[in-house]
């Protein structure tokens, strides 16, 4: 328990400047700002989670603040997806490629619940030939 404290804290200070304070605030149940080392600012604390872990698997996110869009390049391609605090798919599809056991290749492909389009944008750059997606909640 003590070494996977310790990869963590080291992963946070790898990753932010004010690595401390995010700890404190992630330990404390608060939101709180990341400050990468780049000097791009990740604004709550779920984001901020997602981009360390991110960064870990060699995606490279960045976080447009006046747009409120994150980037990170995925197969070489660049991929710009809008955040809202009511998503949070991107490490499981992205970084851990959850989906990866699935042969999309050729295929056609339909998402229910697209929320910000993550799952479809994974199986296009898997080879799918067409997804579509469809969102029931307005909100999203």
């Amino acid at each position: 328990m003590v070494k996977n404290i310790l990869v963590r804290i080291r992963k946070y200070r790898t990753c932010y400047k004010n690595w401390i304070e995010i700890i404190i605030k992630i330990f404390l149940r608060r939101e709180t700002v990341g400050i990468m080392r780049n000097g791009n600012i990740i604004p709550s604390k779920f984001l901020t989670l997602q981009v360390k872990e991110m960064q870990f698997k060699g995606l490279s996110p960045t976080y447009d603040k006046e747009r409120n869009i994150i980037s990170f390049h995925f197969h070489g391609k660049l991929i710009s997806l809008k955040w809202t605090e009511i998503n949070g798919g991107l490490n499981g599809i992205f970084r851990e490629e959850v989906y990866g056991f699935l042969h999309v290749e050729g295929r056609y492909g339909i998402d229910v619940g697209i929320n910000i389009g993550d799952s479809a944008i994974y199986f296009a750059m898997r080879g799918a030939k067409m997804v579509m997606g469809f969102e029931p909640y307005k909100r999203v």
